[in-house]
């Protein structure tokens, strides 16, 4: 359980990260809308995967 909450802190906490730096630039001018959304949906993903890992690791442990 606990590789879950790391898990779900990291997500949130590079998540907040990331989008406030893509909001610089996007009003900045340097990146567009298009490239933020697929940024997102890249993190998420990332973020589903490292949670889904996580939970593979606990019950791994639970196993042993």
């Amino acid at each position: 359980m606990p590789g879950l909450i790391v898990a779900l802190l990291q997500g949130f906490f590079f998540g907040f990260l990331m989008s406030m730096v893509m909001a610089t630039w996007a009003l900045r001018g340097n990146i567009t809308t298009t490239a933020i959304l697929q940024a997102r949906e890249e993190r998420i993903k990332a973020w589903q995967d490292s949670v889904m890992l996580s939970g593979q690791w606990t019950l791994r442990e639970r196993m042993q």
